[in-house]
């Protein structure tokens, strides 16, 4: 449980301070943590999942292809604790 929330709070943390656009595709967020963090496809979509749980994140899909999912991060949705 104590990794999950680590690994949950890097993300977000990635997310904020990564993409100052605020709203990313699924699929560059992936290629980001594989490449800073060596996070599988798998751990990212899992991670990602988690955060849109805990209301931290929202998903939807992209209005122009309805196939890319887009994520963005939800201000104050989740403590900011240590970034």
């Amino acid at each position: 449980a104590d990794r999950e929330v680590r690994l949950c709070s890097l993300l977000l943390r990635v997310i904020r301070r990564d993409f100052p656009s605020g709203v990313e595709a699924e699929k560059d967020i992936i290629a980001h943590m594989a490449y800073r963090y060596q996070w599988s496809n798998k751990t990212t979509r899992k991670y990602l999942a988690r955060l849109v749980q805990l209301g931290a994140v929202r998903s939807w899909r992209s209005e122009s292809d309805h196939w890319t999912k887009r994520y963005a991060a939800v201000p104050g949705g989740v403590s900011r604790r240590g970034g």
